[in-house]
């Protein structure tokens, strides 16, 4: 039996009905319904007042015309009718040129995506944005630290772009709000992984927010550098290496956003053959699928967090754990949880070397006990743009380097090369050469670092005793510097040791090719 709020119209109702009909309440009816729910369910919108909606449709489905009272939010008038009125009808209201055009924007702005996202791999992209800006919408792009504008294009374009990528990545796209989601595109025959975010930017004369678009192009395992190729030197290798085999691993990696520090873990994880263990890693979110690596995201919406994640992981018995990133004080405490209780363990955080790391835990109120007992090596990295030789200019070393090797007994390059912001075509007029490089430091956690952390909280005297026998990650910039791997520019923003009392061992600043 329908609902009172459904009524079967009959051939003189209907004709009453059609009496009032004009195209622009077609249209009005159709779209409180929706084009594609008419097309799909064929419903043909025939009329639309204040109380009711007046439709076509080919049967007496009670279910469905409840669903489609329900959308509608009005009393339902039925006549039904035939398919191919229906079809004719709905012809009449949208004709096909218009569904074509639709289809054809669409289809323009897909391709304006692919297209875009495949030039952000072909440049080594870390990051693809589009970005609404008074004078228009940008597609821009971070490759190798460095941001491009690539093209601007008019406002509706960048806004229907936006909202395309926010719809397949977010599922429901809302430009008011904070949003994360992601995108695999296969483009020329290579698999893109995009994690994609929204924020929502403020534009008075648009009335409403404008969402940017920051997508992170993200690798697959197949693309990881194996631990060979990573960029360590034989002596920092035999250490990582060493410490994540141990049955007592507690690494810590250290390094700004975006350097590399879960690529390091991964490759250390690869290099375990995780097909043998039973290896988890807890992120948020990841970033690159694993084989035999049981992976999680956290969702604190869901209640799925950092604390539950750790308790429901430990009782797996894991033979190794990755919790992702040590933001704050209860994910470090968690990643220590895991160390504390004996399973090999690593985690990343937000630090400027690995001494700024051992200091970073304590600031996190992590007991100097924990640290002790829980930690037993601190690495630190740094991705380096090796500069463009083709476009480069070379001088002698600038005072300022000059000062800098002598204060940390390093030797004084002969000419240094100085990047050319313009580029020239071999680098995709970057300055730049596509491949990056990492350099390391390595700290092992030993008795006399433990005794000297629990005995002091001076941060010249903790890096004293860490850089006795482990050279900073300055000593290897400067190794890349003289070999005019690197430009001036790079190894001066390397930061500065805490201590200058140290003499680094010249055979381990042989950097691995």
């Amino acid at each position: 039996m329908l609902d009172q709020n459904i009524k079967l119209l009959g051939e003189d109702e209907l004709r009453r009905e059609l009496i009032k009909l004009e195209p622009k309440n077609q249209k009005a009816a159709g779209s409180l319904i929706g084009r594609k729910f008419c097309h799909d369910n064929l419903i043909l919108p025939i009329d639309v007042t204040a109380d009711h909606i007046t439709v076509g449709f080919p049967f007496e489905d009670h279910d469905q015309l409840q669903l489609l009272r329900d959308r509608a939010f009005k009393d339902l008038h039925v006549k039904i009718m035939d398919v191919s009125e229906i079809r004719k009808g709905l012809l009449s209201i949208w004709p096909k040129d218009d569904d074509d055009a639709a289809d054809a924007a669409k289809s323009t702005r897909n391709r304006f995506i692919d297209d875009t996202i495949l030039r952000a791999a072909e440049l080594g992209a870390s990051e693809l944005v589009y970005q609404y800006e008074d004078d228009g919408g940008h597609v821009r792009y971070c490759v190798r630290g460095i941001w491009t504008d690539d093209q601007v294009i008019n406002h509706d374009e960048m806004k229907a772009i936006i909202e395309n990528t926010g719809s397949e990545a977010f599922g429901v796209y809302d430009k008011q709000l904070e949003q994360r989601g992601r995108l695999l595109r296969t483009l020329d025959g290579r698999d893109i992984n995009l994690r994609v975010s929204s924020y929502p930017a403020w534009f008075p004369r648009e009335g409403m927010p404008i969402s940017k678009i920051v997508m992170r192009v993200l690798g697959r395992h197949e693309l990881l550098p194996s631990f060979a190729h990573i960029g360590m030197t034989d002596k920092q290798a035999t250490i990582f290496l060493g410490a994540i085999r141990s049955k007592k691993a507690g690494i810590i990696v250290a390094a700004p956003t975006g350097e590399g520090k879960s690529t390091t873990v991964y490759a250390g994880i690869l290099a375990l053959d995780p097909s043998k263990g039973n290896v988890y890693a807890i992120e948020d979110p990841p970033e690159i699928r694993i084989p035999f690596v049981t992976q999680t995201a956290i969702n604190d919406q869901a209640g799925w967090t950092h604390e539950r994640a750790m308790t429901a992981t430990l009782r797996q018995k894991p033979s190794f754990v990755f919790v992702g990133e040590s933001l704050d004080t209860d994910t470090a405490r968690y990643a220590m949880r895991a160390m504390l209780q004996g399973y090999p363990s690593a985690t990343s955080i937000h630090a400027d070397d690995a001494v700024a790391a051992l200091l970073r835990l304590m600031s996190l109120d992590i007991p100097i006990y924990q640290i002790q007992q829980g930690v037993t090596l601190l690495v630190s990295q740094r991705l380096l743009n090796p500069v463009c030789t083709v476009c480069a200019s070379e001088s002698e070393p600038s005072k300022e380097i000059i000062e800098r090797c002598q204060s940390f007994h390093l030797p004084i390059p002969a000419s240094v090369l100085h990047r050319n912001p313009d580029g020239c075509p071999r680098c995709f007029h970057t300055g730049l050469k596509m491949r990056q490089r990492a350099i390391f430091e390595m700290i092992p956690m030993t008795a006399e670092l433990s005794n000297t952390i629990e005995q002091t909280r001076n941060p010249q005297q903790i890096a004293k005793i860490a850089y006795k026998h482990h050279p900073p990650l300055l000593a290897f910039a400067r190794k890349l510097l003289a070999d005019q791997v690197i430009d001036a520019q790079a190894f001066l923003e390397i930061p500065t040791p805490l201590t200058t009392d140290f003499k680094p061992i010249v055979e381990d600043i042989k950097v691995a090719s």
